[in-house]
């Protein structure tokens, strides 16, 4: 089980394998009450490969359906072949109404080989069920993906957009994510945008080196809904409101977030979840690499008492907060 949300029950095997042909069933329900009912069929056929001493594998999987997100999905029949450390996968389709995710291509130690999925529209309401009781997230998902350099050092380009975003009953707007491969200089450059009403409150542009892990991206938001820091802050503070401005450069690596600039903050409203007390705030915060400055940062609690913050929080990647 996944946080008691992903199960699987009454799970059985059936297989008959007779002249290198192996003939494969797997059922089992999602829910305990004999409910959600999944199985998946396939017929693998075992032959000599000229590239190893073990056998290469062609599986031809059947008509199948799998219950998800509360609904069965259908699963058209797919071939995969498999050579060694060569995989490929050929018109694997997985639906349910007009959403569905397609994957074809090859995963391979040639660099040139790659896999493509795509997600086509996949309402994230209903995916989050799995992962969280709370409704937190609204939106419809679409992605390309393209994987190759598995056995090495992997690196994945996507293209992807969720419309309609909504975080915590609060509308986000339209973001959209293009990537790129850098030959020259062989890193990922990526640019997001998040647009609402035709107006972009968000947009980053920069590169990733997916071989050092190193970032180096410029980040400019205008009226930006600071709701969005609880996805990434969720030590310590909490029910923030308001929009932002800034304009921000990240560096650092992906386990060294580091970062520098500074963001105007417009009726902004923070608790702090040791006190349970709310904060008003109209100023502004200083980012320096991996600390949050406050210069005389002035504030208001509920009751219109007023006061000014003078400090250094040091972060570990936003979590492990330290107050000086």
């Amino acid at each position: 089980q996944l946080k008691d949300r992903i199960s699987i029950h009454n799970l059985a095997v059936e297989s008959e394998i007779e002249d290198n042909i192996l003939r494969n069933n797997i059922d089992w329900y999602a829910l305990n009450d004999s409910t959600g009912y999944s199985s998946i069929k396939s017929r693998s056929v075992f032959s000599e490969s000229v590239n190893t001493l073990l056998p290469k594998l062609k599986v031809d999987f059947l008509p199948s359906e799998i219950f998800l997100t509360d609904t069965v999905w259908q699963l058209d029949p797919f071939v995969a072949n498999i050579d060694s450390t060569n995989i490929a996968i050929e018109n694997f389709v997985l639906h349910n109404n007009n959403q569905n995710i397609v994957i074809d291509g090859n995963i391979s130690k040639d660099s040139t080989e790659s896999l493509t999925v795509r997600v086509n529209n996949i309402d994230l309401a209903n995916i989050q069920k799995y992962f969280s009781k709370s409704k937190s997230i609204k939106g419809i998902f679409n992605c390309g993906v393209n994987v190759s350099r598995i056995y090495s050092q992997p690196v994945f380009l996507a293209n992807a957009a969720i419309s309609n975003f909504e975080y915590k009953n609060q509308l986000i707007g339209n973001l959209a994510l293009v990537s790129s491969w850098d030959r020259v200089n062989s890193e990922i450059d990526s640019k997001l945008e998040i647009t609402n009403n035709n107006r972009r409150s968000l947009s980053a542009n920069g590169s990733f080196n997916p071989f050092t892990k190193a970032l180096d991206y410029i980040v400019k938001a205008d009226s930006l809904p600071l709701k969005l820091l609880e996805t990434v802050i969720s030590d310590q503070f909490s029910n923030f409101k308001g929009t932002t401005t800034a304009t921000i450069k990240i560096g650092g690596t992906t386990q060294k977030i580091l970062m520098d600039g500074v963001a105007k903050v417009s009726n902004g409203n923070i608790m702090i979840d040791y006190t349970q007390t709310n904060y008003t705030v109209n100023d502004v915060i200083y980012f320096k690499s991996d600390t949050i400055q406050f210069k005389n940062m002035a504030f208001t609690d509920v009751n219109k008492n007023t006061g000014h913050l003078d400090g250094i929080l040091v972060h570990d990647n936003f979590s492990n907060m330290l107050y000086d």
